[in-house]
């Protein structure tokens, strides 16, 4: 037996029966093994989706329509974007949208570039919608409006509810962006922040259903411009997976699922 191996067994009687004891404080000796486990791919795998899920991305690009020069709030030009039909048995989730307006750059007569940032905000306004209906809660005021100066034009139906000062201001702009009605659910052009919240489900579009953009010229535009575009991204997947991920999804706390332990 080595000094060494002598020296060990020493510190350590416990080895000589063959038991493995805990090192004791102040030994020199430790053992230590390190096991290493790599998932086959690498990160390749968090990138891999279902072949059921389908990306989907449609953008649009639409010349200017006659008659831009002449709209006004009261008269207002609408038009189709694209539209899509989603197929039978899939729903198609959008998750993310952008509109831009581009105009003539100058260096040549086939090169555009997109206009600045919220140009055009009072004259041109963006809508989606699925099956002719708008999804969610949107209000937007296009055109500026005149605060209201007298409370006492809003009627009081409730007396222990008087009127609030917003909702003179909500009536005033319905007034002001005019009686035609697509302007009263446009959307603006928000570069920095292109489509909704990061939310899940901004849009929703079931079996046989059609989400269509169209864009509305409310104002004069003062500019020559080259062409109006739309871009809608999302997925697409089947009915079933959909609804699986509905259930799946229902809030902590809800009738369907018991509350967290300790939640209080």
């Amino acid at each position: 037996m080595s000094a060494t191996l002598k020296s060990i067994l020493d510190a350590n009687p416990d080895l000589r029966g063959g038991g493995l004891a805990p090192p004791m404080p102040g030994s020199a000796v430790t053992r230590i093994e390190l096991l290493r486990a790599q998932r086959p791919g690498g990160e390749l795998l968090g990138y891999v989706q279902s072949q059921d899920i389908v990306y989907f991305e449609q953008l649009y690009r639409k010349l200017p329509p006659s008659g831009m020069y002449s709209a006004t709030p009261n008269k207002p030009l609408t038009f189709t974007m694209g539209a899509f039909q989603v197929p039978k048995s899939m729903v198609l989730i959008i998750v993310d949208y952008n509109f831009d307006i581009y105009r003539f750059s100058g260096a040549s007569a086939s090169d555009f570039v997109p206009i600045e940032t919220n140009r055009l905000s009072t004259q041109v306004g963006w809508d989606i919608t699925v099956d002719q209906v708008r999804q969610g809660q949107l209000s937007y005021q296009i055109i500026p409006s005149v605060q209201t100066q007298f409370e006492q034009a809003f009627p009081q139906n409730n007396p222990l509810a008087p009127a609030q000062p917003w909702q003179f201001d909500l009536v005033r702009a319905s007034q002001n962006q005019g009686p035609a009605g697509p302007a009263l659910s446009l959307m603006p052009q928000r570069h920095h922040r292109p489509g909704n919240v990061k939310v899940s489900n901004n849009y929703v579009a079931r079996s046989t259903s059609v989400i269509k953009v169209s864009c509305s010229i409310i104002n004069y535009v003062p500019i020559p411009l080259g062409f109006f575009e739309a871009n809608i991204a999302g997925v697409l997947m089947p009915q079933n997976v959909y609804d699986a991920y509905q259930k799946a999804a229902a809030p902590v706390g809800d009738a369907m699922v018991p509350p967290l332990p300790g939640a209080g």
